[in-house]
């Protein structure tokens, strides 16, 4: 049996017994007729009533047949729906210009969203929203015997690719016939209800199984020797169990079966589905309704189908063409930007960046700012520099960005200085600050308060225990943290630093543990400086020992070479300048 409705829920188990009730006879039997490889296709509209909105389901389903026999046809099916869902008119209506509440998720509609009924609505749980394949084996008379793939719908709908096809009756009818199964109606865990022919409960993970009964009725309304149309009514029911949802679907509308091709011609059904679960009693009107195309129909579609693929084709060689041309103007601005100044053009901006007037420099640092040298040229850096901090702020700014291009150094230092302005977190330097590290406030260093980020900050305050208090760079605040110095990282070596003092601050007077190599041995002293291999040591009881510094350890080397180095960076007011 294979009716719209019926054959594939939203995921529904269908094991179907059919008995078949058949009168006398009819003229001219009804049979499902086809040869290998031919096509048809149908148009298939739904729309449902979910009480303050609809839903409109539309789309086509195409069949080619596969084989063909006395008593058995093999189909291929492709095909799915678009879904559109609008608002009543009345639902959105102002009520003395208040907004209707009405509208879920504030007042009741007509099938509650999600809660109680989830696997009604569902597109999740449905493939024929879907485009899909599969596979139909039946029977001359529309008896499913082979369904492999799926395209269910929602709300009970069935398996859409199995909408056109009803059963014939098995003899010559007279004018009505009646045709009864037995169908399962399944609950999954989700929530989602299972109704389709040859789904496996074993295999669907049920929660629950009930039984329904199903009634389908065909009277003939009119007959010739081009087609006979039916009307043809529907009922499907569960039984009332305590504790247990409940379904009733009741249909009518006319079946129209072409004679000629032995093809199901269309269809018009009106349907209403309740559903009932505990207290709530939902109720869905639904209309379905298909056409077959004709050829012509067919041929058009295939040729409407060409033509927007060739539309399509010719787009995207257009969009093609145009990359290619931006990349090209791309390239060549990039050659434009890196190819060396000429000698005349070298001599205009020299002569331009030392001239009086302000737009003449700023016309010669805009077209440096967009020249890009592969080369160091000293003449035209220490032209850029001339500007950098200049009161014209467009001048400055615009030195700032040539120098960058112009001057490598002064481009990583300056992105550096833009990096440690924000508050945006900073790649880590792994730069540790230990104990013995010589901090100084203004520094710009690296924190890390919580979390795994680094952020930049400025050293406000050495603080006696040993703590730092810094203030995050670039909150637009006066945010500050104390931390431990394990919380701190030193910033790059090559980061301009604003306020890094003219003599190194050498703790020279800092009472600290020294150990030798083997750790056996420890002081207290005060470091007092260095005399060739030997340092001098103040030990706690004011007494001066030399020891070599090669018994020391390593970590007591390290301060001493850090001392060293930072005695040799000082400036000696004696030397001739």
């Amino acid at each position: 049996m294979m009716r719209p409705l019926i054959q594939c829920i939203p995921i529904v188990i269908l094991l179907s017994h059919f008995v078949c009730q058949v009168c006398s006879a009819q003229e001219r039997s009804l049979e499902y007729s086809w040869s290998k490889d031919q096509k048809f296709s149908f148009e298939i509209e739904i729309e449902v009533d979910e009480g303050d909105q609809i839903t409109n389901y539309q789309g086509t389903t195409n069949y080619t047949v596969d084989s063909a026999n006395a008593e058995q046809l093999a189909l291929r099916y492709q095909g799915g729906l678009t879904s559109l869902t609008k608002p009543k008119e009345s639902a959105r209506k102002p009520i003395l210009g208040v907004p209707p509440f009405g509208i879920p998720p504030f007042g009741p509609a007509r099938l509650p969203r999600g809660i109680p009924f989830p696997g009604l609505a569902s597109p999740y749980a449905t493939t024929g929203i879907l485009q899909t394949t599969n596979r139909i084996t039946m029977s001359r008379l529309g008896k499913l015997l082979v369904l492999d793939g799926s395209s269910q719908l929602p709300f009970l709908l069935g398996n859409l690719s199995l909408l056109p096809f009803e059963n014939l009756p098995s003899e010559k009818a007279d004018e009505a016939w009646t045709i009864e199964s037995t169908v399962s109606i399944s609950e999954d865990d989700s929530g989602r209800f299972h109704f389709g022919p040859f789904a496996q409960i074993q295999k669907s993970n049920q929660g629950s199984v009930q039984s329904a009964s199903e009634e389908t009725k065909y009277t003939i309304n009119n007959s010739n020797d081009m087609q006979v149309t039916f009307d043809k009514t529907y009922r499907l029911k569960t039984a009332l169990v305590d504790g247990r949802d409940s379904f009733e679907m009741s249909g009518k509308g006319t079946w129209v079966f072409n004679r000629i091709d032995k093809l199901p011609q269309s269809s018009d059904m009106k349907f209403e589905l309740i559903v009932r679960r505990r207290n709530a009693t939902v109720s869905i009107p639904i209309a379905l309704k298909y056409n077959r195309l004709t050829p012509e129909r067919i041929a058009e579609r295939e040729l409407e189908a060409k033509r927007k693929a060739n539309e399509a084709e010719a787009k995207m060689a257009e969009a093609k063409t145009k990359m290619e041309e931006h990349r090209k103007l791309a390239e060549e601005a990039k050659a434009k930007a890196e190819a060396p100044l000429t000698t005349e053009e070298k001599k205009g901006l020299l002569t331009e960046l030392n001239a009086e007037s302000s737009n003449t420099v700023i016309q010669a640092l805009m077209k440096l700012s967009t020249k890009k040298s592969k080369e160091t040229d000293s003449e035209i850096v220490n032209a850029i520099k001339k500007h950098i901090g200049s009161a014209n702020s467009v001048a400055a700014s615009l030195s700032e960005r040539a120098l960058e291009n112009w001057d490598p150094v002064f481009g990583k230092a300056n992105a550096l200085k833009k990096a440690y302005e924000g508050s945006s977190p900073v790649d880590s330097t792994n730069l540790e600050v230990l104990s013995t590290t010589s901090l100084y406030v203004g520094q710009i260093v690296q924190i890390q308060e919580n979390g795994s980020f680094w952020f930049a900050a400025e050293i406000r305050e050495l603080l006696p225990d040993g703590r730092v208090l810094a203030k995050y760079q670039g909150w637009g605040g006066n945010r500050t943290a104390t931390l431990a110095r394990r919380n701190i990282q030193l910033a790059p070596a090559d980061f301009p630093q604003p306020h890094k003092p003219a003599t190194p601050n050498v703790p020279q007077h800092e009472t600290r543990v020294w150990s030798d190599a083997t750790g056996g041995f420890k002081v207290d002293a005060v470091f007092m400086g260095v005399d060739n291999d030997k340092v001098k040591l103040k030990r706690a009881d004011g007494k001066e020992v030399s020891v070599p510094i090669a018994r020391l350890s390593r970590i007591d080397q390290e301060y001493i070479k850090k001392i060293a180095d930072a005695i040799k960076d000082l400036d000696n007011p004696f030397d001739p300048k």
